[in-house]
């Protein structure tokens, strides 16, 4: 028995489309969990939320489709979160 930590990151994704930056690194590290050996079935996601430095106006890095891809994507594989938003 073992421990496995993986991580996804994209950040420059971000600037086109937040939502698929967010499901892109839960794909990425779901994947990389998979590939030495982890189960799906005893798997929780933790996010950290850090999308860098906020454009002042549009669409991108936009907090809200994150957290919308973590929903989709925790469903999607029947993954929880075990995770909440820091307090500073």
């Amino acid at each position: 028995m073992g421990v496995i930590v993986a991580n996804g990151i994209n950040p420059k994704y971000g600037d086109i489309d937040p939502y698929w930056m967010a499901a892109s690194a839960i794909d990425e590290a779901l994947r990389q969990v998979i590939a030495v050996g982890g189960n799906l079935k005893k798997l929780a996601l933790l996010d950290n939320f850090l999308l860098g430095q906020y454009r002042q106006s549009g669409y991108a890095r936009c907090p809200g489709a994150g957290a919308q891809a973590c929903h989709d994507m925790s469903l999607a594989y029947g993954v929880p979160f075990i995770s909440g938003i820091r307090q500073p």
